[in-house]
């Protein structure tokens, strides 16, 4: 087992999130030239590639099954096309989470969960609202609290909402924030996943390195692994 990195990766990525945060327009589309021979993500400690699909649109759901990511996140969909595309994914040997504000055709609470694990199949569901996570709890499949970072009443916030609900993961947005990732990691026990914003190898390393558990991105370029360069980092 290598050694986890020390934290020089995740600093130098801090004066660059800071300008970042308020200089980036959140619709941009960036095309990214990925020298895939850089890539070196580790694994998570049980050797579980760290990367989630995150699913934007229909088209990209085969290069998902065809990636190395074992989880999809569906933020596509609706109640007539979820169902056929969650078979897919468990076709492929893959998990499936609906994130339930994004999907269309269903309401947004504890009954829409229970259709989504009960006629849909979903193995989770990924929300903002803690009602969710309750009933996801309630029906036995996992459930990601996201929230997004805009300032520190948000964060405060969502911490005082994690701890009342207990979701099965957390997930921070956006993702280049590695003052933020560093405080939630020291104090939440469920695993923690970054999104949003993150654009090549050396950023997925650097959220790594500052403490997330997962990294969900909708990049397909990236839903790949260097098995040579992989190596597992300590938890």
């Amino acid at each position: 087992m290598v050694p986890r990195s020390s934290t020089s990766n995740c600093d130098r990525y801090s004066a660059f999130a800071v300008y970042l945060s308020v200089t980036a327009a959140p619709t941009a589309v960036v095309n990214v030239n990925i020298n895939m021979s850089e890539l070196r993500w580790r694994g998570t400690a049980t050797g579980e590639f760290p990367l989630i699909a995150s699913v934007q649109e229909h088209g990209m759901l085969n290069d998902a099954l065809e990636s190395d990511v074992a989880r999809i996140n569906l933020l596509v969909g609706d109640i007539n096309s979820l169902a056929g595309m969650v078979a897919r994914i468990h076709d492929a040997g893959k998990t499936a989470h609906v994130h339930l504000e994004l999907v269309g055709g269903i309401s947004r609470d504890g009954a829409a969960v229970q259709f989504l694990a009960e006629h849909v199949g979903v193995d989770g569901v990924i929300t903002t609202k803690s009602a969710a996570v309750a009933a996801a709890r309630k029906l036995g499949i996992a459930s990601v609290q996201r929230f997004f970072a805009v300032d520190t009443h948000a964060v405060e916030n969502a911490m005082r909402q994690v701890h009342a609900s207990r979701p099965t993961e957390v997930e921070v947005m956006p993702g280049l924030m590695p003052r933020v990732i560093r405080d939630l990691r020291a104090s939440i026990q469920q695993p923690l996943i970054v999104g949003g914003l993150i654009r090549n190898p050396d950023e997925i390393d650097a959220v790594l390195d500052c403490g997330a558990d997962y990294v969900s991105t909708g990049n397909p370029a990236l839903w790949r692994r260097r098995r040579s360069r992989i190596h597992t980092r300590v938890a």
